[in-house]
């Protein structure tokens, strides 16, 4: 626990683990203990806000194996991986995609959206939280359903690395609106295309 909270084994030995976590969240830890004792090498995984020797919070993926039963062990073991920074990272994108000038939008493969910033449903009329779920093609205006079909084939394929283009939308009381969207592809390890990112311009 020194490395992920500051405290050193003499001053956490003999102590209940619940005073180092997070009041809001004691009680979903207390909630899994009955799963995590039932059976031998029963295991549990959460994410758990704690409190650091600082007095700083810290978010550790919390991963509890049942021991009990192991005689050279006799105890539940305890692993954690400290989030904090993942965490701190999401919270600042999240800030930056909501509070985008343009609009922002993550589509699926379907043309689906995944999710929205609130840019976004102000161009097309809609609140933000109405926009996933619906498909882009939905959003078009019919005669640009398929205005980027070729583009986006070639952006999946890996031949483009993204792609700008001008399309007509329409918003939620019918009227039209003319964007500009550049889109790229968010690829996981084996470069599989996971999602596509798109900025929309009003112009």
């Amino acid at each position: 626990l020194r490395r992920a909270l500051g405290y050193d084994a003499a001053e956490v030995i003999g102590r209940n683990g619940l005073m180092f976590v997070q009041e809001e969240d004691r009680r979903a830890v207390q909630e899994a203990f009955p799963r995590l004792v039932a059976a031998a090498d029963a295991s549990v995984t959460m994410r758990v806000r704690f409190v650091h020797k600082d007095g700083s919070a810290r978010l550790l993926e919390s991963t509890l194996v049942n021991r009990l039963a192991d005689a050279e062990v006799v105890a539940i073991v305890c692993s954690f991986r400290d989030l904090t920074r993942e965490e701190e990272q999401r919270a600042r994108f999240d800030a930056a995609f909501d509070n985008a000038a343009v609009g922002m939008a993550h589509v699926d493969l379907d043309g689906r959206i995944l999710l929205a910033n609130r840019r976004l449903g102000e161009m097309l009329g809609y609140a933000r939280e109405a926009l996933p779920g619906r498909t882009m093609f939905e959003l078009s205006h019919p005669e640009d359903v398929d205005a980027t079909s070729e583009e986006r084939a070639q952006l999946h394929a890996g031949a483009i690395p993204h792609f700008t283009k001008r399309k007509r939308y329409l918003r939620s009381d019918g009227s039209v609106l003319w964007a500009q969207i550049t889109v790229a592809a968010e690829r996981d390890a084996q470069g599989l295309v996971r999602y596509e990112t798109a900025a929309f311009e009003d112009v």
